[in-house]
């Protein structure tokens, strides 16, 4: 109610309320967690294909990623040579262009992500409450709150009182009396 009509109306729109509570219900620290997987599984997938090792990114261990043989005999019958490489198997190939097809869409997520949590911080020091949101809370049980939950909540708070003209008008009522009651200053 402090607010003009018109600054409130062009403060935000319904649809981006809704937005903002879209955002709010995934959760800021959810969506950072899911692009992160995105980019390091794809980043995975290359690892693999250029060295042909599999990396466990919980243990580390390693494994070789082999192209299939054709036929195996069972290792009592098999002689000292290698039974030859399936031609058909396009496992590398099929990999390769996957990753040329989708490396350019997982670095726009990575500077994506990386450009939305520069702001989320950013916001936090132009607002002066950095330890009280950054960074995103993991669970609710944390005592830090999701900046993007308080941008939802005040933004509803300024439609919900768009409209609140009994306020307004009080408001004006006080400023108006309040001026009248103040003694002139000599000039």
């Amino acid at each position: 109610a402090l607010m003009r009509r018109e600054d409130a109306h062009a403060l935000f729109t319904q649809e981006e309320v809704a937005l903002l509570g879209r955002a709010r219900t995934l959760k800021s620290c959810v969506v950072y967690q899911h692009c992160l997987e995105l980019v390091q599984g794809l980043f995975g997938v290359r690892e693999v294909v250029e060295t042909g090792k599999y990396r466990c990114r919980c243990t580390g261990a390693q494994v070789k990623i082999e192209r299939r043989r054709k036929t195996m005999v069972p290792a009592e019958l098999q002689t000292e040579e290698e039974a030859p490489i399936d031609t058909d198997d396009d496992f590398f190939g099929n990999m390769r262009r996957f990753i040329d097809g989708h490396l350019a869409d997982a670095l726009e997520v990575a500077k994506g992500c990386f450009d939305v949590f520069r702001a989320y911080k950013d916001l936090a020091l132009f607002l002066d409450d950095i330890q009280s949101v950054y960074p995103p809370p993991k669970t609710e049980q944390d005592a830090k709150v999701d900046l993007v939950a308080i941008l939802h909540r005040f933004a509803q708070e300024v439609l919900g009182h768009i409209s609140d003209d009994e306020l307004r008008e009080q408001l004006d009522h006080y400023r108006r009396t309040s001026m009248a009651e103040q003694p002139e200053q000599p000039a």
